[in-house]
């Protein structure tokens, strides 16, 4: 097999892993934790510190992992981590600490796979060994399987059996995170090129880039932390509300498929200008849909809203960074937008009982927030072509 093949296979197969995982927990744990006993606003505490601990966790992950021979074993440990906290579900009591707990320890033991697993990809993609669109396809492939086995799990066995079916994927996730990793060894005659290119890497623009990429993803704190709350109010059976996620994955899906071909030469100024009027437009039409048709319809948006900001993110790294420096900035960036995610989050568990899907108007105003910003961006690349 080749060198490119297995890179491929293993990126593929480890990103399915890990997002299947997750897209049993974001979609239903707020559900699992509602059928715990825990009401809206123990909800939007425990969701909101959860993602700060995430926060922390991915700033931490991409700190620690300072070579590209390190990721893996970072990978391991967390993925360990990960299992332990899902067994630990079984058997803890519902009281309201310790579904904190175990919601601090599981979300910091998923936290740095997001950032590490992108920065092997885009690392990989950068040396021309992979193409990042179809290799993440895969991650978006695993979440809405997992919506749709999940909500079929779920309305046949009710949520109670959430635990089990995260130590199924967590166990699943943790074998193929033993399997060889790709080598990501930079070779030793760039070591001081990089060092060289590392002294200044986070400048104004970087930081402005940054915060724009904050406002764009943290906009969808509400829908995270409460949508299939408020969907299941309204009347929504659990098996449609798993349909309703995995429509805006399969959008995503769509394109990470077409990444490379249509948006080559496309500038993330342009990307994250399109996802703040994606932005705008879905948090708006979700403020006033209730019939799941429309729903439906406003989901296909996730592509533009969370995909296009992402691959904003993935050029961006690949255009304007050494890749000594890739990892780091994959942690600061996952941290520092899942921490606006984690203030949406508490600040609408407050909220949520008397504005309802009004929240969602508030979301939108991060759009045009972010479009406004995306004006003053005029970043320099260190390199003039990336395929993602």
């Amino acid at each position: 097999m080749s060198h490119k093949s297995a890179a491929y296979i293993w990126c593929s197969n480890y990103v399915f892993q890990f997002f299947f995982c997750f897209g049993i927990f974001l979609p239903f744990y707020q559900l699992w934790l509602s059928e715990q006993g825990m009401g809206s606003e123990s909800i939007g505490i425990i969701l909101a510190v959860g993602l700060m601990s995430r926060c922390a966790a991915s700033i931490i992950g991409g700190i620690l992992a300072k070579h590209e021979s390190q990721y893996q074993n970072v990978l391991r440990v967390v993925s360990a981590l990960g299992l332990c906290t899902a067994i630990s579900m079984v058997y803890w009591s519902p009281s309201f600490y310790h579904l904190l707990i175990l919601t601090i320890l599981f979300n910091a033991a998923i936290a740095p796979v997001f950032g590490l697993s992108d920065a092997i990809i885009a690392t990989l993609d950068k040396r021309k060994i992979l193409s990042y669109g179809p290799t993440r396809m895969w991650g978006s492939l695993g979440f809405v399987g997992a919506t749709v086995v999940g909500g079929y799990c779920f309305e046949l066995w009710t949520i109670s059996v959430l635990p089990i079916i995260l130590i199924i994927s967590c166990s699943l996730m943790l074998f193929s995170v033993t399997l060889r990793c790709p080598d990501l060894q930079t070779d030793r005659s760039q070591h001081k090129m990089l060092a060289e290119d590392s002294k200044h890497w986070l400048g104004a623009e970087l930081i402005l880039l940054l915060g724009i990429l904050s406002l764009l993803q943290g906009s969808h704190g509400f829908f995270y932390g409460f949508s299939s709350v408020y969907w299941q109010e309204i009347g929504i059976a659990e098996g449609v509300i798993g349909y309703l996620w995995g429509i805006s994955i399969v959008s995503e899906i769509l394109v990470f498929i077409f990444a490379k071909k249509a948006f080559s030469n496309v500038s993330p100024k342009l990307l994250l200008q399109i996802a703040s009027v994606g932005v705008l437009v879905r948090w708006g039409a979700l403020s006033l849909a209730e019939q799941p048709l429309y729903i439906a319809l406003s989901q296909t948006l996730h592509g533009v809203t969370f995909a296009m900001t992402h691959l904003a993110a993935i050029k961006s790294i690949q255009l304007y960074l050494p890749e000594s420096q890739m990892a780091k900035f994959q942690g600061l960036y996952n941290g520092l937008y899942m921490a606006v995610t984690a203030l949406v989050t508490f600040v609408t568990g407050y909220l949520f009982d008397s504005l309802k899907a009004d929240l969602f108007i508030a979301m939108a105003i991060f759009g045009v927030v972010g479009f406004v910003l995306t004006f003053s961006l005029n970043l320099k690349p260190i390199k003039k072509t990336v395929t993602v």
